[in-house]
């Protein structure tokens, strides 16, 4: 039948009907589809129930039939959670498309039901209307003109009312409503620029108080500074008090040691003037760079608690570090020592024998020593530094470090 009528539209082929002719080919071949599918049996999408095809309702926008009960009992369910018009789409998973207004005519069979359905799907189109509003005596849509004025009359009632506020018409020109908006936001700015200027006087105070410490800060500053030599001068004449008020020793170093035992003193004096602390398991030095005051020690695996105070500390001045320089530490206390006349260079028989140690010692040994005493602030730092090994073989000098009395040998390592 098909071929019959595409030959028939053929013979009478003109350019002005060619339109007609497409379409009326395509609407043929639609209800023919139609007609097979009404003919034969289908299997609702829903409910899996297998019946004729003209028990069944075909949806036009995306092709899904299912029957009539099933696509009943899904719009009640549509309507009861709110959802109508374009809202109500397919049933099936993923499909996005909308139930026609025909379709849901036949879709619904209670006439009370289907007139609610075009009560909320009119009164949803007509509320995204901008020149729609509701009369708030009868509810019946009113529509309203494009003008300044807030005029608004109903059809139906024939009520006159604000279209703002939605009272009796009024005839000033700014609704009381507008009015009182424009009052609440005048209120708002004053209270905002109130709160700006209040921020801005606390700021201005807070900018002169900070000038104020800063002037009176920099006063304790330059009276601090004005006040450190005087202090400085205090410390280095108590220190000068005590440096004679203490018992006189003195020791006899080699002079091919000098400069080694110097620069282990210069060591444990900067390590005691860092963040450090011994731990009290092994001895070792450990240094602290932040943190709590729980320590673990690498070393030995000890756990203990930080009792120093964190931070370097200035060198006092009976240290070598106070009297050294930063470029040549060793050289330069060297140097000091030469000027301190309580320090000389001997020869190993010029040397007093009082320990019965030193008598023992070979009488042809003739090596130049530096005997040095603890008279001077640099002297005085060495020979409380120094400790001399007990241990008859070994008599090897040895510099301890802060107070913790347990040394061990770098010679004989005992």
């Amino acid at each position: 039948m098909v071929n019959t009528l595409v030959l028939k539209g053929l013979n009478g082929y003109l350019n002005e009907n060619i339109d007609q002719i497409y379409q009326y080919l395509i609407n043929y071949n639609n209800e023919q589809k139609e007609k097979q599918f009404r003919n034969q049996l289908q299997t609702c999408l829903i409910c899996t129930d297998i019946i004729s095809g003209i028990d069944c309702i075909r949806l036009y926008r995306c092709g899904h039939f299912y029957c009539q009960s099933c696509l009943n009992n899904y719009v009640k369910i549509t309507f009861d959670n709110g959802r109508f018009g374009e809202k109500l789409l397919c049933p099936q998973n993923q499909c996005q498309k909308a139930l026609l207004p025909n379709e849901m005519k036949l879709i619904i069979q209670d006439d009370q039901l289907y007139q609610r359905y075009e009560r909320l799907t009119l009164q949803h189109a007509l509320e995204l209307m901008n020149d729609i509003i509701w009369c708030p005596r009868c509810q019946s849509a009113v529509l309203i003109g494009s003008g300044d004025d807030n005029l608004a009359i109903c059809d139906q009632c024939r009520y006159t009312f604000c279209k703002k506020c939605k009272e009796i018409y009024h005839f000033q020109v700014m609704c009381p409503k507008d009015y009182l908006i424009e009052q609440l936001k005048l209120q708002q700015q004053k209270a905002r620029e109130r709160i700006s200027k209040q921020r801005e006087e606390e700021s201005e105070r807070n900018r002169k108080v900070q000038e104020k410490d800063q002037k009176r800060f920099a006063k304790e500053r330059e009276k601090a500074l004005a006040e450190l030599p005087r202090i400085e001068k205090q410390k280095a004449t108590l220190a000068e008090r005590n440096l004679v008020k203490q018992h006189y020793r003195e020791i006899a170093i080699d002079l091919s040691d000098e400069d080694i035992l110097l620069e282990k003193i210069l060591n444990a004096e900067r390590m005691e003037v860092l963040n450090t602390q011994p731990c009290p398991n092994c001895h070792a030095r450990i240094e602290k760079n932040g943190g709590c005051s729980h320590m673990h020690c690498s070393r030995c695996d000890y756990h203990f608690t930080w009792s120093s105070p964190e931070g370097p500390r200035p060198p006092e001045i009976t240290s070598l570090l106070y009297h050294s320089s930063n470029a040549m530490s060793v050289q330069s206390i060297k140097e000091e020592l030469n000027k301190k006349p309580d320090t000389a260079k001997v020869s190993e028989q010029n040397i007093e024998k009082t320990d019965s140690d030193q008598l023992a010692e070979d009488e042809n040994k003739q090596d130049t020593k530096i005997l040095i005493n603890n008279r001077s602030f640099v002297g005085s730092a060495i020979v409380k530094r120094v400790k001399l090994c007990p241990n008859n073989s070994c008599n090897k000098f040895n510099v301890k470090i802060g107070d913790d009395n347990w040394i061990v040998c770098s010679g004989c390592f005992k």
